[in-house]
């Protein structure tokens, strides 16, 4: 299986998600009928949510494995019960990242 374009991505024209090169990565486009489905400030704010989520993505999950060992150690201690709702979450946010279910 191929790897996937690093980061950091950036929109083009509202809808054109490129690489750092400029390069096409995707286009945020949704038509039927050919006609546009959203209108195009929907198409935008949804390529840049795409971005800023793939530009993050690494460091927000690395970011809850530190979290979750350093949860994980103090969890067997008295009274930390609280805790293990957060390491579940964390858990599954990041099987989710690594494309697990």
């Amino acid at each position: 299986m191929s790897e996937h374009t690093p980061g950091p991505l950036h929109v083009i024209n509202n809808i054109y998600i490129a690489d750092s090169d400029n390069k096409l990565v995707a286009t945020v486009s949704v038509r039927i009928n050919d006609k546009p489905a959203i209108d195009v400030l929907e198409m935008n704010a949804n390529a840049e949510f795409i971005v800023k989520t793939w530009n993050a993505h690494d460091q927000l999950t690395v970011a809850c494995k530190a979290a979750y060992n350093a949860l994980f150690m103090i969890s067997d201690e008295e009274g930390s019960e609280q805790w293990d709702e957060i390491i579940d979450q964390l858990r599954k946010a990041i099987s989710k990242a690594k494309g697990k279910k």
